[in-house]
C-alpha cells in the first residue's frame, strides 16, 4: 500500500510539473497573441494611411491630366492663331508687291 501511495505521489508531482509547464506555455502564447494583435493594428493603420495617400495622389494625377489637356488645347489654339496671322502677313505682303 505504501508503494502505491508513493507511486501516486510521484504521479501527482509529475502532473503538477506538467501543469506548471502548461501554464507557462499559456502565458507565452497569450503574450505572443497580444503582440501579434498589436502588430496587426499597426499594419491596419499603415494600410489606411497608404490608401489615403494613394487616393490623394490619384486626385492630383487627374487634376494634372485635366490641366495638361487644357494647356494642350490652348497651345493648339495659339498655333492656329499664329498660322492665321502668318497667312494674313503673307497676304498683306503679296498685296503690297502687286500694287
Amino acid at each position: 500500500m505504501e508503494g502505491e501511495y508513493n507511486n501516486l505521489q510521484r504521479r501527482l508531482k509529475d502532473q503538477e510539473a506538467k501543469l506548471v509547464g502548461v501554464d507557462r506555455t499559456m502565458v507565452t502564447v497569450r503574450q505572443t497573441l497580444t503582440q501579434a494583435q498589436q502588430r496587426a493594428v499597426e499594419w491596419e493603420k499603415r494600410a489606411k494611411k497608404a490608401d489615403a495617400e494613394i487616393s490623394t495622389i490619384r486626385s492630383r494625377l487627374e487634376e494634372e491630366r485635366d490641366a495638361k489637356g487644357q494647356i494642350d488645347s490652348e497651345v493648339s489654339l495659339l498655333k492656329i492663331q499664329l498660322q492665321e496671322k502668318e497667312a494674313d502677313e503673307r497676304l498683306t505682303q503679296v498685296s503690297r508687291t502687286l500694287h
